[in-house]
């Protein structure tokens, strides 16, 4: 079986724990990200486990480094992006360093992706942020059998996002 790191991909596995993972069922939940976003409703998706030489499955939620995938309607995504973009202004009004319009996180319709400028650092002999961009890209899903949204997973297995709700 191939490896992927996507949970919806039927191949999804975890060859280094012999662990074979199978797309489970979703659950809605709040989700926040350290102090900058709380509360931000989203799906999560679970996946059945299944590891080698043990006969039972089990669910568990989809985590990246013990930290939560969360996936979001696209109302939750333009809130993140509003919230995240406030955020990103007033660190660079705070630390002196204009931030440019350009590299603002948005929303492309071409790409159906939603996309942020990850900040590394500041140049100030080239007077601009280095860093590098991270898009999120919609996927249907089918969070209980016969209910399909179109969902983003942003920073998923990427960002430190925690379940707010438990």
């Amino acid at each position: 079986m191939p490896y992927s790191e996507d949970p919806n991909d039927p191949g999804f596995s975890d060859m280094r724990n012999d662990v074979t993972r199978r797309p489970g069922p979703w659950v809605a939940a709040t989700f926040d990200l350290e102090d900058m976003y709380t509360g931000v409703p989203g799906w999560l998706p679970q996946e059945v486990v299944t590891r080698q030489g043990v006969d039972e499955e089990h669910i568990e939620p989809v985590t990246w480094n013990g930290w939560d995938c969360p996936h979001f309607e696209k109302a939750s995504a333009d809130l993140i992006v509003r919230q995240h973009n406030e955020h990103v202004q007033s660190l660079a009004s705070r630390s002196g360093h204009p931030y440019s319009e350009d590299l603002l996180a948005r929303f492309d319709a071409d790409t159906d992706s939603y996309q942020f400028f990850i900040v590394n650092g500041y140049d100030p002999d080239e007077g601009r942020h280095s860093g590098e961009w991270e898009a999120y890209t919609g996927i249907k899903v089918e969070v209980e059998p016969g209910h399909s949204f179109h969902l983003y997973p942003i920073g998923a297995w990427s960002w430190i996002w925690e379940r707010s709700d438990i």
